[in-house]
């Protein structure tokens, strides 16, 4: 990782948000400890190009009235399945210039403010994980200024693609920085991974089956897409988490075990090797060619279950099932 910043990064004139149901003392109060918080992280995360705080009440309301600076494609949505959302990074443009909004779960904050020593370290593991992400978007953006929020895609299926990649290496690097801070559910990280490699193979084997009653290119790319997104992006908290404390993700008993006789193992382990060799110049990657191997990934998983895209760079894309 690049050298930690040696004096705070927090802008002059950050402002933080209480909407909700508090009192205007009560909003006052958590609003100050919550940014007296950031001052001290900003010492360990380049929070400088933080555009604000919201801590909310409504967190999906929150989300959705978020001023993003420009049009984008998919709207902001809390995690509400199988892993339950309470804070975002989301990238927002402001005179052109890219930042990072943070967004807060109010019930996840008074945790964190008057719960018990185990709520209030994981109440700090989810802030410092949520600056990790402020600092990954400014680094990023800084290498490539042309690609967050910018970039336009041509397809769904780019679309897919894109959100795949920058789902793994996002979480990856957020858990990977913020490892050692708090309490990082490390456990949790794990049982999601198993849960949805668990579930992948049926879930994207059922999608192929109902193509060939419905016929429905666009619907059936959009679910196998999405469902292998989700399995890198939970491959990409795992894999952070467990190198961010020093251990090789495939050594870890329960992971070793059901990636021996699994599909997923040699695409488990192109991954971590993909993801690895992204950390190796943070910060100061001088090409692309590094995450499109991550893009790769998603492409390999894609042709493991028979489906492959062509002409992606086109509005109309040609995509056959094979399976």
């Amino acid at each position: 990782m690049a050298e930690e910043p040696t004096i705070q990064s927090l802008p002059d004139d950050l402002c933080v948000s209480v909407q909700g149901n508090f009192e205007q003392e009560e909003a006052e109060k958590l609003g100050h400890i919550f940014l007296h918080m950031l001052k001290q992280f900003s010492s360990r995360f380049d929070l400088s190009n933080l555009d604000g705080v919201t801590i909310a009440s409504d967190y999906q309301g929150a989300l959705s009235k978020l001023d993003r600076g420009t049009v984008t494609s998919t709207t902001l949505q809390a995690t509400d399945d199988r892993v339950l959302g309470v804070a975002m990074a989301p990238m927002v443009l402001r005179d052109g210039a890219l930042k990072s909004h943070l967004v807060f779960n109010a019930l996840i904050m008074n945790t964190l403010f008057k719960g018990s020593e185990s709520e209030i370290r994981q109440g700090l593991h989810i802030v410092a994980h949520e600056c990790s992400h402020v600092e990954f978007n400014t680094k990023f953006d800084k290498c490539f200024p042309d690609i967050s929020l910018k970039k336009v895609l041509p397809s769904i299926t780019e679309m897919l693609r894109f959100n795949a990649g920058q789902s793994a290496w996002d979480e990856y690097f957020a858990t990977l920085s913020s490892a050692s801070f708090g309490d990082s559910g490390s456990e949790a990280y794990r049982e999601t991974f198993l849960t949805e490699l668990a579930l992948t193979e049926n879930v994207v084997f059922e999608s192929l089956k109902s193509y060939q009653l419905h016929g429905d290119v666009a619907k059936t790319i959009e679910e196998v897409g999405s469902t292998l997104g989700r399995l890198m992006k939970f491959s990409g908290y795992l894999i952070g988490d467990s190198l961010g404390k020093n251990m090789e993700p495939i050594d870890i008993d329960e992971i070793s075990q059901t990636l021996e006789h699994s599909w997923f193992k040699p695409y488990f382990n192109s991954l971590v090797k993909n993801l690895k060799a992204l950390n190796e110049n943070y910060g100061e990657w001088s090409s692309f060619n590094l995450f499109d191997a991550i893009l790769i990934n998603y492409d390999s998983l894609l042709e493991h279950f028979g489906v492959i895209v062509e002409n992606s760079d086109t509005p109309s894309p040609y995509v056959h099932f094979y399976k």
